[in-house]
């Protein structure tokens, strides 16, 4: 049976579930674009990168570019987020603009610069071998 509520059933106590359940999936979603934003801040520090409120279609998110040896990568930081991100310069009239790059194209673009980082150092754990793993 569907927990689907019927327009016609809709009442106060619905609704307020409604919204109680819609609480906790936006609270979910902030926290996964929380942790992206962390990532994402990292990449910044490691590449030439800049942010700026720079896509029209999105006038409240700001815009982070990184210009990376594999291609432009780019994502839209929530303002909550901006305080990771006080490392990176502000977008200016002289920084190189978004490329068109699609989403696809940016992930395909990651991999390849994972893959080439990869390649470039030993990235063997110090106890490799051991029995346990800490986190």
């Amino acid at each position: 049976m569907s927990d689907r509520i019927r327009l016609d059933d809709l009442n106060d106590d619905a609704l307020d579930k409604l919204y109680a359940r819609l609480e906790v999936a936006e609270a979910e979603r902030d926290t996964v674009y929380r942790e992206r934003a962390h990532l994402v801040a990292h990449l910044a520090a490691l590449h030439p990168a800049h942010i700026g409120y720079t896509d029209p279609n999105a006038p409240d998110w700001a815009v982070v570019i990184l210009e990376t040896p594999a291609g432009q990568l780019s994502w839209h930081i929530a303002e909550r987020d901006m305080g990771l991100f006080e490392h990176v310069e502000p977008t200016n009239r002289i920084c190189r603009t978004w490329d068109g790059h699609t989403t696809d194209e940016k992930y395909a673009r990651l991999r390849a610069l994972t893959a080439s980082s990869h390649l470039e150092s030993d990235h063997r754990c110090e106890n490799e071998g051991a029995d346990s793993v800490s986190r």
